[in-house]
């Protein structure tokens, strides 16, 4: 099923609140299920499991990977696959785009710990301690969360 779209005319022409109130009537959804316990433990496993992937490939080649597509085809693909056997009900698009947040968030908590960790225990020629990497990717996230809110619009 495809979104409606507003003509050309219609964004170049229209008020805001024109806008806003075509976008609540023709594509909100409000009543659809969003962030339930099933999309946020789907995400949370998907998440570390796709981490581990993304750090031992990270080891071996030094790249990283996104997630993001991986973990909602895989949450996709399950749940559909448990629906047709009657085991649960097909995910709403709204809970597969949480499942992708979720795990996405978890995957790219292995970035710092595959450059700049990597790079630093190159460096200076010492593993460094569980303790040290948890509190850089604990700095690191708040740092990303205090840089990323004011862009947000």
């Amino acid at each position: 099923m495809a979104i409606e779209n507003l003509s050309d005319e219609q964004v170049r022409t229209w008020t805001r609140e024109q806008k806003d109130r075509w976008w609540l009537e023709n594509v909100y959804r409000g009543n659809m299920p969003q962030l339930t316990l099933r999309a946020a433990l789907t995400g949370f496993v998907l998440g570390g499991v796709l981490s581990a992937t993304n750090l031992y490939i990270g080891a071996k080649t030094g790249w990283t990977l996104g997630v993001g597509v991986t973990s909602v085809i895989l949450s996709f693909v399950m749940f559909r696959a448990m629906s047709r056997m009657n085991l649960s009900k097909d995910m709403t698009i709204l809970e597969n785009n949480a499942v992708q947040s979720i795990a996405t968030a978890a995957g790219y908590m292995t970035g710092p710990l595959i450059s700049a960790l990597m790079a630093y225990m190159f460096i200076t020629n010492t593993p460094m301690q569980w303790h040290q990497m948890l509190l850089w990717n604990i700095l690191a996230s708040i740092l990303g969360v205090l840089v990323a809110f004011p862009m947000t619009p």
